[in-house]
């Protein structure tokens, strides 16, 4: 039966508001399950979702299973299991690497969860997510650490304080909003106490608590992602036809540029 399911494709597709998606066949909800399992767990198998894995011709069994199961209260991890083992997509390492991340996380602290699951928006582009996910962390964070902490739960507590707050400047960065991210960076203190800190302040501002040769090598990988960036793609693309046709070169450079409107649309 689960070897039917590879390879169906949904008339009308399942949009999965959280990630901003379309989705149109089993295969291609197991991959985001699999890759942002954290954000997967909150609420992408609903009764929404198993009534358009029945309606959409994927599997009326696997609809009535997820909907028994909703109903009588199974859990969202569970749920995803019965998914992924259901439509044979992925392999048993990989279903097996799956049920231990999800059992992993609820033994979590509430600071590392939200921070893993930031994490998992920000690779998913979804940076406003991404940003009060971080935002949560930092206020649980500083939940946890009680009153009267002594000497080393005070420090470890400002490192992940200041890890998490260099996680919020990279989302600030992305956006484009160096006043932001250089506020984040200011609330940290202890200048020249953690490097990741000193190392975005340099690439802001060309000014940090850093070696020389520290400089050099931020200096250097940032270069080598410019020069990546300009020589491949789109931006390539775009060069080649510059020195062509101009209707060609205008008609595809205003074609890139509305994709990348409509794809940082997607981040918010």
């Amino acid at each position: 039966m689960a070897m039917l399911l590879c390879g169906k494709r949904a008339n009308a597709p399942f949009f999965w508001e959280k990630l901003n998606i379309r989705l149109y066949s089993l295969e291609e909800v197991c991959y985001v399950i699999r890759k942002y399992p954290l954000i997967a767990v909150d609420g992408l198998v609903g009764e929404a979702f198993a009534d358009w894995v029945g309606t959409s011709g994927l599997s009326d069994a696997l609809s009535k299973e997820l909907l028994e199961g909703i109903r009588g209260g199974e859990s969202s991890e569970n749920l995803l299991l019965t998914v992924v083992q259901t439509a044979n997509y992925l392999t048993m390492g990989e279903i097996r690497a799956l049920s231990e991340t999800l059992t992993r996380v609820r033994s979590m602290k509430p600071y590392d969860r939200l921070r893993l699951t930031g994490k998992m928006y920000y690779e998913a582009g979804r940076l406003s997510a991404a940003f009060e996910r971080f935002r949560e962390a930092l206020c649980e964070r500083e939940k946890a650490l009680g009153h009267g902490p002594d000497e080393l739960e005070l420090a470890i507590f400002q490192a992940d304080r200041a890890d998490i707050l260099c996680d919020m400047v990279a989302v600030a960065m992305l956006r484009f909003d160096v006043p932001g991210a250089l506020k984040l960076l200011d609330s940290i203190g202890s200048a020249g106490r953690f490097r990741r800190a000193e190392e975005y302040r340099y690439l802001i501002t060309g000014d940090a608590f850093l070696s020389e040769e520290d400089k050099d090598a931020l200096r250097e990988k940032k270069r080598k992602l410019e020069m990546k960036a300009r020589t491949t793609g789109r931006a390539k693309k775009v060069k080649d036809l510059s020195g062509g046709d101009y209707v060609k070169f205008a008609s595809y450079a205003g074609n890139v540029l509305r994709e990348w409107k409509q794809e940082y649309r997607r981040t918010v």
